[in-house]
């Protein structure tokens, strides 16, 4: 089934921001290597790179639990932070007491789970791959790797300054296997990116939301799927001018922005630019967002 997002990408992003409210600031996203993978007429521009930060699995100690990461391999006691059990999760309990049948949330400090982007087509760049914004050409197939960040690694220029990952028992995916529910991520440094900026009315606050697509597929993502035969897995998100796994930057409102907007006005789409965004931080989930501070932008 395609799920396709339209503008109300603002008014999600909106909600989103009051919970990544962070620490940071960003720099060049790693080198990766981009190879083209030739699909009857179709080019598909898809990432190869197997490392975009994530350090060597170091061996855990304590027992192994129910709980299954992202990448397969079990959560053990050493590695989680905090229980909760309870209706709302406010009762936190200790580790070795962690029960499946009572759980509410189960919290990992340390690291998150995290997959490359294999594909970033947008309709700006590649119209004839679009139809009416939809895209219509070939498919990627859900894919089920994925490997931890954990706090310290470096991304590029990027530095982790914290991750978490959260399990819970309400979660999109508690009903297929997995109680894996969302991670969260905060970087140190700047980010230089080429993209391109959308700035969308929201009558709600009298103000323009500015948005930032990426052209390059340089940050690690955190897009958490299901899809049958696989189980937890990531694929292409069927966006408004876009087929990605390359998360947009939700970059605050027009009138907060630090960076000089000269030119720049609610209701410009697709303006390409070149960004330096700080601030970086993420949230892993069925529709991931990266939240950050426009520092400068330059119209190309």
């Amino acid at each position: 089934m395609k799920i396709i997002l339209k503008k109300s990408f603002a008014a999600f992003t909106a909600a989103l921001v009051v919970v990544l409210t962070g620490c940071s600031a960003a720099d060049t996203g790693s080198d990766s290597s981009q190879s083209t993978v030739q699909q009857s007429d179709v080019q598909l521009n898809v990432n190869t790179s197997s490392h975009l930060g994530g350090n060597p699995q170091t061996e855990p100690t304590g027992e192994p639990t129910f709980l299954i990461g992202a990448d397969g391999l079990p959560i053990y006691t050493s590695e989680i932070t905090e229980v909760s059990v309870g209706e709302f999760g406010y009762d936190v309990i200790p580790v070795d007491q962690l029960d499946e049948n009572t759980f509410a949330q189960v919290v990992c400090d340390g690291f998150a789970y995290v997959h490359d982007s294999r594909i970033n087509i947008l309709a700006v760049e590649a119209p004839d791959k679009f139809d009416n914004g939809v895209y219509i050409g070939e498919e990627l197939p859900p894919s089920a790797e994925f490997r931890r960040l954990r706090t310290g690694d470096k991304v590029g220029t990027l530095t982790v300054r914290s991750a978490s990952t959260t399990f819970s028992r309400e979660g999109e995916l508690a009903g297929h296997g997995s109680y894996l529910e969302s991670s969260s991520v905060y970087f140190d440094g700047e980010l230089t990116i080429t993209g391109y900026i959308s700035i969308y009315e929201n009558p709600l606050y009298q103000d323009g939301m500015v948005s930032f697509m990426p052209a390059e597929s340089t940050l690690p993502q955190m897009l958490y799927q299901y899809a049958d035969g696989v189980g937890v897995s990531h694929s292409p998100v069927f966006g408004e001018g876009s087929y990605s796994e390359t998360a947009r930057f939700s970059l605050g409102y027009l009138q907060g922005v630090k960076a000089d907007m000269s030119g720049l006005s609610v209701g410009d789409t697709n303006v390409k630019v070149r960004a330096v965004i700080g601030n970086i931080r993420t949230g892993g989930g069925s529709m991931p967002t990266y939240f950050g501070e426009l520092l400068i932008v330059d119209v190309l």
